[in-house]
């Protein structure tokens, strides 16, 4: 669809778009390449860029917030699988999410994501897990690629200038349960030979601390140069 065809578009009822129909409510151009539905949403043509912006202060763009019938297989909200196809030194982002408060400007919380898995009710049994987030490195299962730096399902790294902070940096933050379900415990591990984890009988010399803090109290997690396993 072209910016010459949108105001003619409904994407609330039109499955396709209409050229030359009538009744619409998109509002025509305020300003070169810059379109207006009802009195929800702008979208516009900026430098090549489409924005899609809502018109009133405290109001979401929404993608696919409705209702599924589907049975079986997959239900996705939303998808985005840029692919380069020239070689070259491009880095690849599936998506950016930047907020930020205004300088002077003061507020409560600034969370970049949130994913809030929600069950519904109290029946409805799920055969399956319940992931907030579920990183995945994968390929086509044909080896041959040379990757140089390091392959991670989640990457941590931060710039702060001289801030006050009362609370405290970390990697992770764990808040204790809000529900009647407690925590089981913080991480689950494989018992993979030592790959990741392994049960063991002994230990050998220390080598190796990592810092924690639990509540106001700071320990530290010991490791060693060797094991024995069970």
């Amino acid at each position: 669809m072209s910016i010459s065809q949108i105001d003619k578009y409904d994407p609330r009822t039109d499955r396709t778009y209409t050229i030359g129909s009538a009744s619409k409510r998109w509002l025509g151009v305020y300003a070169d390449n810059v379109y207006q539905y009802g009195s929800s949403a702008y979208i516009k043509n900026v430098d090549d860029h489409l924005k899609l912006e809502s018109v009133a202060s405290g109001k979401t763009v929404r993608i696919n917030s409705r209702n599924f019938t589907e049975t079986s297989g997959d239900v996705i909200g939303f998808q985005s699988k840029p692919a380069v196809s020239v070689g070259g030194t491009t880095t690849v982002y599936g998506a950016q999410i930047s907020p930020r408060f205004a300088d002077g400007i003061a507020g409560a919380d600034l969370v970049g994501v949130q994913s809030d898995c929600i069950l519904k009710g109290d029946s409805g049994n799920l055969s399956g897990d319940i992931r907030a987030f579920q990183g995945q490195l994968t390929d086509e299962n044909v080896a041959g690629r040379t990757i140089s730096g390091t392959a991670s399902c989640f990457w941590a790294w931060q710039q702060l200038a001289a801030h006050t902070i009362t609370g405290g940096v970390y990697v992770l933050h764990v808040s204790s349960a809000g529900g009647a379900t407690a925590w089981s415990g913080l991480a689950k591990l494989p018992d993979d030979s030592g790959a990741i984890a392994d049960l063991a009988s002994a230990v050998s010399t220390v080598n190796a601390v990592v810092k924690i803090k639990v509540g106001s109290t700071v320990s530290y997690l010991v490791g060693y140069q060797s094991y024995t396993p069970t």
